[in-house]
């Protein structure tokens, strides 16, 4: 198996759709995470979520499609827990943003793209 993974954000709302009723995004969801488990070449599963037992039913089924395939659940409160076990040696910083906080909101009409009309003028 290959040194690559990839995280997923679990929600049962958007992988569920027995639970909470059939749309096309759980649908579609739980197709992906089926997928997933089954085909995945990864040493392990990661799914992010706020609580660990909110990926209990995941586990059943990852136990179920790929025994012996191990998964871990990472908090969405530390996020450095979604890190490769163990921890590699990169690091991740996010700045915070240069306009400090929220950007205004633009005034007047937003142009229009590939328009070559000019504007109106204000009366």
């Amino acid at each position: 198996m290959g040194p690559r993974n990839a995280a997923i954000w679990y929600a049962q709302d958007g992988f569920d759709p027995a639970a909470k009723g059939i749309n096309g995004r759980r649908v579609a969801g739980e197709s992906f995470l089926k997928g997933f488990l089954r085909h995945a070449e990864v040493d392990e599963f990661v799914l992010l979520s706020k609580l660990p037992e909110d990926v209990e039913p995941v586990r059943a089924l990852a136990e179920e499609l790929r025994p012996g395939v191990p998964l871990r659940h990472a908090s969405l409160m530390r996020q450095p827990t979604s890190a490769p076990c163990p921890p590699c040696s990169i690091q991740a910083q996010i700045s915070p943003p240069r306009h400090g906080g929220a950007r205004p909101m633009a005034r007047g009409p937003m142009p229009s793209r590939g328009s070559r009309t000019p504007p109106r003028p204000k009366r």
